[in-house]
């Protein structure tokens, strides 16, 4: 099981893991400071149609409450969700860069 990192996003801590090499970060804390109203389930769906299966995974947390499924998304996954938060200006940003 991979361990438990915390990456520092305006003002916000997001926990992170490193999986195969790559990191993936919390798809929810990512949302939360983005200030985005999408939930984690949603900002999945809609990643998934961008970049299909895989780019957002299910890490499993040992809390002290016992275990938590929660959402982590690659970096590459990252820009769906901030595209939802932010709107068009944002979409426009992002595809002037590939």
């Amino acid at each position: 099981m991979a361990s438990l990192s915390f990456f520092e996003f305006k003002s916000n801590r997001v926990r992170t893991v490193v999986v195969d090499g790559e990191v993936a970060f919390c798809l929810a804390d990512v949302l939360m400071a983005m200030e985005s109203g999408t939930n984690a389930s949603r900002a999945k769906s809609l990643i998934e149609e961008g970049f299909g299966e895989g780019v957002v995974i299910v890490h499993t947390l040992q809390t002290p409450g016992g275990e938590q499924n929660l959402l982590f998304v690659f970096e590459s996954g990252l820009t769906f969700p901030w595209i939802e938060a932010r709107g068009i200006v944002a979409f426009l940003l992002a595809t002037a860069n590939t």
